[in-house]
């Protein structure tokens, strides 16, 4: 990431946003108290109460760190939290106020009535998720970011499952790998009482297992207190291994689905997963501003229909959830949702991920899971797999040129053409270790024994460069304990 703060011009296009739909609602503010939407007006999540009012300049009133939300918020005015009967003087005359009332607790609309008397209140709740809901470009880029991180995890899952390690080993393998490479926790959820880790690694007959959290599937969990997610349950040999992570980066929340299998899948499983790629597909296209989110939804269960799957679409017969794409961004369960009942059109610059799957009770669940935005062609996607499809090669066609990376142990390796870039311990604490790069031309010399380091150093330094950005994208770097940062130097927040 280039920065971990919020601009300030980003800051007042948000402001911007609500002034406008409170003035429209013929409010005259609103008090935000929920932290993800403090943190997406004010840039920073400590604990504190957002006034903003429709004419005049917002105040973050903070309870703790009042020293942190100075230094991370691009808003002018950062006060520490009064007393109560202070409160009425700083808010003003105004008296028609909006709050968030699916996130506010009787309690504390309580307090502020308390607190500001005569006051009415109005919920703009609605207002605040649907001015969230459409991305700034520089908050896709925050969630590019993000995806980058995902997919660098997930393309490393090869090199450690196993049939016969347990779900809650290889989520284990998982997780450590996403903290390493920067990410930053659990999602934050908006719905009451739903809970999610950072995500699901479960095969089998315990990846259909029901649960409480509203998703297609949940798995089996460890616990009653906890029953999502992995288990203790063996992974068997043929049996679909389901991983449904999410990644956070500044606070931006990515989400993807892929299937692994240690052996082959059977027939009926591979076809489902077929199924759920071309509704995938289909549905990825449709993401054009105008497009209905209610029609959509019912798009895919045609397809599933169709299939002969529309039993076993988003959930095992008899509990099925009714979506198939969920909007994201500085939460996992944003609008627009792609589900009976959403009607409004899409807008360009929204995200959703969309995630059809099907689930066979006793056998396990299949489906893929991808981050999009809404375009004017279609929909873009925020999370795609590092590769390149081997699909013309089986049609009697040749692939483009293209480079190839890999990494073990902090030994690496670039194909590119004929020549191969490789070195043993290249990645250390600081980076690229470039003196220890040797250089072969393979079809003059397979076995590897002529070093051209010395002779090419223009071919060294620019494979070498390909593959710094490669260990960029794709999270090799940085290193844990080492000095390579994923964020740059902070800019002067306030004069951005």
């Amino acid at each position: 990431m280039d920065s971990p703060f919020t601009p300030a011009a980003e800051s007042t296009r948000r402001l911007d946003l609500l002034r406008m739909g409170l003035a429209g609602l013929g409010l005259e503010g609103a008090l935000l108290l929920q932290a993800v939407d403090v943190l997406w007006v004010s840039g920073t999540r400590q604990n504190a109460a957002l006034w903003v009012p429709v004419e005049g300049e917002p105040l973050l009133l903070v309870r703790k760190s009042l020293e942190r939300a100075r230094d991370e918020s691009p808003l002018e005015r950062v006060v520490p939290f009064p007393a109560s009967k202070e409160l009425a003087a700083l808010v003003g005359p105004a008296r028609r106020l909006g709050l968030t009332l699916d996130t506010v607790p009787v309690a504390v609309q309580q307090f502020w009535s308390r607190a500001l008397p005569g006051v009415e209140w109005a919920d703009v709740s609605s207002l605040v998720r649907d001015s969230r809901s459409v991305k700034s470009p520089w908050e896709l880029d925050r969630m590019r970011e993000t995806a980058r991180l995902l997919c660098g995890v997930f393309r490393e899952v090869p090199s450690f499952l196993r049939a016969g390690m347990r779900e809650v080993d290889l989520s284990a393998e998982i997780e450590v790998r996403m903290r390493r490479a920067g990410n930053e926790g659990s999602p934050r959820v908006r719905g009451f009482n739903q809970e999610f880790f950072m995500g699901l690694a479960i095969s089998g007959g315990a990846a259909t297992a029901p649960s409480y959290f509203d998703g297609p599937v949940t798995g089996r969990g460890l616990s009653p207190s906890s029953p999502l997610g992995a288990s203790v349950d063996v992974i068997a040999r043929d049996a679909p291994v389901l991983l449904d992570y999410t990644a956070i980066l500044g606070g931006y929340v990515t989400d993807m689905t892929r299937i692994a299998v240690c052996g082959r899948l059977a027939p009926e499983l591979t076809r489902a997963f077929g199924v759920a790629r071309d509704i995938q597909e289909e549905l990825a296209a449709a993401l054009l501003p105008g497009a209905v989110p209610s029609e959509l939804f019912a798009t895919a269960r045609r397809r599933a229909d169709d299939a002969g799957l529309g039993d076993r679409f988003m959930g095992p017969p008899g509990a099925q959830a009714r979506f198939v794409g969920h909007g994201i961004g500085l939460e996992l369960d944003e609008v627009p949702v792609l589900a009976p009942g959403f009607d409004a059109p899409l807008r360009l610059g929204q995200t959703l991920a969309i995630e059809p799957k099907f689930v066979f009770p006793g056998q396990g669940a299949v489906g893929i899971e991808n981050t999009w935005s809404v375009g004017e062609r279609g929909g873009e996607r925020i999370t795609p797999m590092e590769g390149t499809s081997l699909a013309p090669v089986f049609e009697g066609r040749d692939l483009s040129p293209r480079a190839l990376f890999w990494e073990h142990e902090r030994n690496c390796a670039v194909r590119q053409g004929t020549w191969k870039l490789v070195g043993k311990n290249v990645l250390g604490p600081d980076g690229l270790n470039e003196a220890k790069w040797e250089l072969y031309d393979i079809d003059a010399d397979r076995s590897e024994l002529n070093d051209l380091a010395a002779k090419e150093p223009d071919r060294v330094k620019a494979m070498s460069a390909l593959y710094l950005a490669y260990a960029k994208r794709c999270c090799v770097l940085p290193l844990p304990g080492g000095k390579e940062k994923a964020g740059a130097a902070r800019k002067d927040k306030k004069s951005e």
